[in-house]
């Protein structure tokens, strides 16, 4: 079965690379003020409540439990002044056939939507993840047209719906 892989031309040049960078974020004061920005002082996009924190120690607190959990991973999407601009969250979701699939969840802080870094972002971590996961499944409210659009752009295809949500799967190899 041929896989569908990130349909951004050269997603895996130096060039992209060098403006954006995606890193797993870290228990450090300056991840957390980071992490705490984006996910409460820049008015918490309404789709990606889970990464809402109340305070320094809950972001603390989620931040540190993806390192202990090796089913949970917490990466920020970087620009080159070190300003992180997103938030993805990885969990594995299952083994099937010998595939490994990851389920990711993704938030753009509100001033950096719709400037492209979403996209740019999940390639980069689809470049990053690629030994580790053969594929990325994202669950989507269906009233969440910036997203669907995100999924269009990256050429996911879609996988599955219920009556809330739209499931798409995305080759990452």
């Amino acid at each position: 079965m041929e896989k569908d892989s990130c349909a951004i031309p050269n997603a895996k040049t130096k060039k992209r690379s060098a403006k954006l960078y995606v890193r797993e974020l870290l228990p450090t004061r300056e991840d957390i003020d980071a992490y705490l920005k984006i996910a409460y002082g820049e008015n918490l996009h309404k789709y990606a409540s889970f990464f809402e924190a109340r305070s320094r120690f809950e972001a603390e607190q989620r931040i540190l439990s993806s390192h202990k959990s090796p089913y949970d991973s917490m990466y920020g999407l970087f620009n080159k002044q070190n300003r992180l601009l997103g938030v993805f969250l990885v969990s594995d979701a299952y083994i099937e056939g010998g595939e490994k699939a990851a389920e990711v969840h993704y938030f753009i802080a509100e001033k950096f939507q719709r400037r492209g870094y979403c996209v740019k972002g999940i390639c980069l971590l689809c470049e990053l993840m690629a030994d580790s996961y053969d594929f990325f499944y994202f669950s989507l409210r269906k009233e969440n047209i910036s997203s669907r659009c995100v999924q269009e752009k990256i050429g996911s295809v879609l996988d599955g719906s219920n009556k809330n949500y739209l499931y798409y799967k995305l080759g990452i190899a």
